[in-house]
């Protein structure tokens, strides 16, 4: 299973918790607190993976907290924000529903996740 990197902007109790994911222009969630951001988060991913696989590109591959932190365009953003690593979720297809999508779009399973992430998380 693929693991993106999401950063959450929590604007304070009066706004909306956003969620993004750097590695996926474009592919956002939000919800009154963070709580409901992160639960809606796999559904982002899922939604944002369904056009791309229509559009027949493959998905691009998740990078570690590593790479994401020497970005220069990332960098302050995993400084000011949190960050949170959100599970590809697991879509059965039509052929059998223990499959999981196709195999161009769990292509980016094979990227290790940097283990600095669980010193961020905890």
């Amino acid at each position: 299973m693929a693991h993106y990197i999401a950063i959450i902007e929590d604007a304070g109790p009066d706004c909306a918790v956003g969620i993004w994911f750097p590695d996926l222009p474009g592919c956002t969630s939000a919800g009154d607190d963070i709580d409901e951001a992160l639960r809606n988060a796999p559904e982002a991913l899922e939604l944002y993976a369904e056009s791309f696989e229509a559009e027949g590109k493959p998905l691009p591959r998740p990078r570690t907290l590593t790479g994401l932190k020497a970005d220069p365009e990332i960098a302050d953003d995993i400084k000011n924000y949190m960050v949170a690593l959100i599970d590809f979720p697991l879509v059965p297809t039509q052929q059998n529903e223990s499959h999981h999508r196709s195999d161009r779009l769990h292509i980016a399973t094979s990227v290790p996740i940097s283990g600095d992430l669980a010193s961020i998380l905890a």
